[in-house]
């Protein structure tokens, strides 16, 4: 129950912009751009077929060499004072950021850049590109600069194609864990592990430094920790399993963007190179058949409808690929279990969902998450690894119903609090007029007659109470900290332990705290942060509410750097094959076994950023 401000310029400026006049003549170097794409879209090959299905890729899809649509995409026609009219608008929304003021004079423990929203959102208005897309390019990667993923942008223009580059993608590989790794191409990773091969690891792309040209591209990425955004560089088990990112790494996807050139030079230590070529495909299921960059800002800037909801995707038939075969699962491998050896069991939770169908699947989740748990206490099993890399997040109720199956005594603190403004002061005394079932059905922390104080587990009566008088934040004016109601939200086809149903699974925890190991690659964004903040308090959220350590209310959580108690870099085995990662957080954690020197922490619970894992 958060209120994204998740936007789409695309319904915004089929209001605020007027279709240019289409330019004439037949050699119109316009129409020749876009006209040659639709004509090598008519007729291109399509993607790769091996490819494992996941949200960030097509099967079915043509695709064309990248520079031909990102000449296509340079030719959109750009008209300042309609820009300039769509900033006044997108800024409204933007004063919903709880985090603006943080962002812009952030403190010491926050591991990111500063940056100004709205001062750039204002020099971008005033600024006058010579195309569409280069505008829109600007706004995207502004966005992107808060590492917030709820807090975005996808401008029309970048709706159009995906990019990427034709390759299966790099590694970072350290021989033990614990020495530090080098690059690999993961196919040459492959060959070594049959012994067919002798690798030699990346030294410069594009003719600068390796890990300094992927430290410029991951800072790009929207993850807050910048350990999670290198590891977003490469192919990764983990990609499969969440179906958050590319499978082969955002080095090879980019999330879909143009990566800054047609042709990527990788050259190796022993001399040889080998370039890659950007390709790229329709984001979209329709054909392309824009024959100039005036028809192309008709068809996908202006639309005459709102789009359709797009098609829910079909259960997989197996368990994720590249995985030990489950033990239970739900269709869509949201939550999988795995017997690791004799005494401990790995619960996988690469998603919290939310959006499927039918619209009980929160019952089939919760279902699973405590098959897999009362299977384990039946086998004699008394260790859990709780595996949340690659979650996207998701449904709220799902990972507080499976703390409460691990901890059905504890009540689960997911304090959270907003940046108060005239408009949101406004909004929530107008929403107070509601009663707590139609709040409820409203979906936004502003109608707070369906959410509670954390500490005093009770509503909030008034709109004063709910707004409080708290002395500002970091710069900001901020309301009380409240969370959600669970026993309001949760139902049977939505359920949270404790609250409806109101008994719980277990009379006690069916684990020791201490026999409980969560891990991860640092890719856990919204639902998935709460999940781990309520369990080890390890990560964050934020979005127009900003979320809370318990007992430390005075900065929002994600500009509280805080280390994992153990961090291993990937070996080659690790990469091939996801059950040795658990073994090896196993033995880091219960078996003796060693962490990266240094890795736990340093004063004020911030540590250097070490780029090479």
């Amino acid at each position: 129950m958060r209120l994204s401000v998740l936007l789409s310029q695309a319904s915004i400026l089929a209001s605020a912009l007027s279709i240019p006049k289409p330019l004439g003549g037949p050699f119109d170097v316009r129409a020749d751009a876009c006209g040659a794409v639709r004509e090598q879209l008519s007729r291109a090959p399509m993607r790769n077929a091996t490819l494992p299905r996941t949200k960030s890729t097509s099967r079915t899809r043509p695709r064309i060499p990248g520079q031909a649509a990102h000449d296509c995409l340079k030719l959109i026609p750009f008209e300042g004072f309609r820009a300039n009219q769509f900033i006044g608008q997108l800024r409204k929304y933007v004063e919903f950021q709880s985090t603006l003021e943080v962002l812009r004079n952030p403190p010491a423990s926050y591991a990111s850049d500063p940056v100004d929203i709205l001062g750039r959102l204002q020099e971008i208005g005033g600024e006058q590109y010579e195309n569409l897309y280069d505008f829109d390019v600007d706004l995207w990667e502004l966005f992107n600069s808060a590492h917030d993923s709820h807090l975005g942008i996808f401008p029309c223009t970048l709706d159009i194609f995906r990019f990427e580059r034709d390759h299966g993608g790099i590694v970072s590989m350290s021989p033990d864990g614990l020495v530090m790794p080098e690059l690999f191409v993961y196919s040459d990773i492959q060959a070594s592990k049959q012994g067919n091969a002798s690798i030699s690891s990346i030294a410069e792309i594009n003719g600068q430094g390796a890990v300094e040209h992927l430290q410029d591209l991951a800072r790009t990425f929207l993850s807050q920790d910048p350990d999670a955004r290198w590891n977003e560089l490469f192919r990764s088990h983990s990609w499969i399993a969440g179906q958050a990112l590319h499978p082969n790494g955002s080095f090879i996807d980019n999330h879909g963007a143009w990566p800054g050139q047609a042709k990527t030079t990788v050259k190796f230590t022993n001399g040889s190179s080998v370039e890659i070529e950007t390709m790229a495909e329709l984001r979209g299921d329709d054909a392309f058949n824009s024959s100039s960059a005036d028809e192309v800002l008709a068809a996908y800037c202006r639309p005459l409808s709102p789009e359709p909801r797009p098609p829910t995707d079909e259960p997989f038939e197996n368990g994720i690929q590249g995985y030990p075969e489950p033990f239970a699962r739900d269709p869509n491998n949201g939550v999988t279990g795995y017997f690791l050896d004799n005494e401990t069991t790995v619960m996988v939770v690469s998603s919290f969902g939310g959006d499927e169908r039918p619209r009980d699947y929160s019952r089939t989740v919760a279902n699973v998450a405590t098959d897999i748990i009362n299977k384990t206490k039946a086998s004699g099993r008394s260790k859990l690894i709780l595996d949340v890399s690659g979650n996207a997040g998701g449904s709220a109720s799902r990972f507080l119903n499976i703390f409460k199956l691990l901890f059905p005594g504890e009540f689960p603190f997911d304090a959270v609090r907003f940046r108060r403004t005239p408009a949101t002061d406004a909004m929530a005394k107008a929403l107070g007029l509601l009663n707590p079932d139609e709040a409820k059905e409203l979906g936004t922390g502003l109608a707070f007659s369906a959410m509670v104080a954390p500490y005093k587990k009770t509503g909030l009566r008034t709109a004063d109470d709910f707004l409080g008088a708290e002395p500002p934040e970091l710069g900001v004016k901020v309301s009380s900290v409240y969370t959600l109601n669970f026993t309001l939200i949760s139902s049977d086809r939505d359920p949270i332990e404790g609250f409806v149903p109101l008994r719980t699974t277990f009379d006690t925890a069916p684990f020791k705290p201490e026999d409980i190991l969560v891990m991860g690659n640092g890719f856990c964004h919204s639902a998935c942060a709460g999940f781990v903040n309520i369990l080890a308090n390890v990560s964050g959220q934020v979005n127009f509410e900003s979320a809370y350590l318990q007992g430390k209310e005075d900065r929002p959580l994600q500009f509280e750097s805080q280390a994992a108690d153990c961090r291993l870099f990937y070996t080659r085995d690790n990469i091939l094959d996801p059950k040795t990662t658990w073994e090896a957080a196993k033995k880091a954690t219960w078996g003796g076994g060693k962490c990266v020197e240094g890795s736990t922490g340093v004063a004020d619970g911030g540590r250097a950023f070490i780029p090479q894992h």
